[in-house]
């Protein structure tokens, strides 16, 4: 019983776990249908599904260094349907030995996230589109 006390209190005198905690966040990742360097004139865009979510979730979209890669946050969102699959720009260098691994995470207050469920983001893919010139 003092042991819990004294383990409640630290969480309480030091805060809650770091923001990059791994269960703050999930791994994903893509392979990459072809090489990022096939041509100039396109660039890689990763593609996340989102399920049905909360109103108001944003979703982060992080590289493995923690770099803020964009964000998704569906608007008009019907109770009980899917809300939709969302690109998010990636960079050439963002592809490593022909995948892509981004951290996900549902944004809940202003530094505070947790790892979205499989329903909640249930596929990520790789795409190709063409480059603006």
């Amino acid at each position: 019983m003092k042991h819990a006390l004294l383990a409640a209190f630290a969480v309480l005198a030091f805060g809650a776990l770091p923001a990059n905690a791994a269960q703050d966040w999930r791994a994903v990742t893509v392979a990459v249908p072809k090489t990022a360097a096939a041509s100039a004139a396109e660039m890689p865009i990763l593609h996340v599904t989102l399920g049905e979510l909360p109103r108001g979730t944003t979703i982060l979209v992080e590289r493995e260094d923690g770099t803020l890669l964009g964000s998704v946050s569906p608007f008009g969102i019907v109770p009980g349907h899917a809300a939709g699959t969302y690109s998010v720009p990636l960079h050439a260098s963002d592809i490593v030995a022909g995948k892509v691994t981004v951290h996900l995470a549902v944004s809940l207050s202003r530094n505070r996230t947790r790892a979205p469920s499989t329903a909640e983001v249930p596929s990520v893919s790789v795409v190709f589109a063409p480059a603006a010139k």
